[in-house]
């Protein structure tokens, strides 16, 4: 099973289970700052990348089919890329 997000059950999340994540965790107020799923998922690309992730399995998890779709996530971190 390929996947970044599971369900409680352990299935592969769906782009509705995420909504609905999303909307309530939004309710919770969790956070003190807005933000979006699109900023949700760029911030975890970031994040394994700093982790060690190479770029090509952050573009294998976030399905571009171009690496230039991915070097977007790579702009905070130019002393990785050295």
């Amino acid at each position: 099973m390929n996947a970044l997000w599971l369900t409680e059950a352990g299935e592969c999340a769906s782009v509705a289970w995420g909504s609905d994540f999303y909307k309530e965790y939004r309710a919770h107020k969790t956070l003190d700052f807005p933000f979006t799923l699109h900023q949700m998922r760029h911030a975890c690309a970031t994040h394994l990348l700093q982790a060690g992730a190479s770029i090509r399995e952050i573009q294998q998890l976030l399905g571009h089919r171009e690496l230039a779709s991915t070097e977007i996530y790579t702009h905070l971190t130019p002393t990785r890329l050295r």
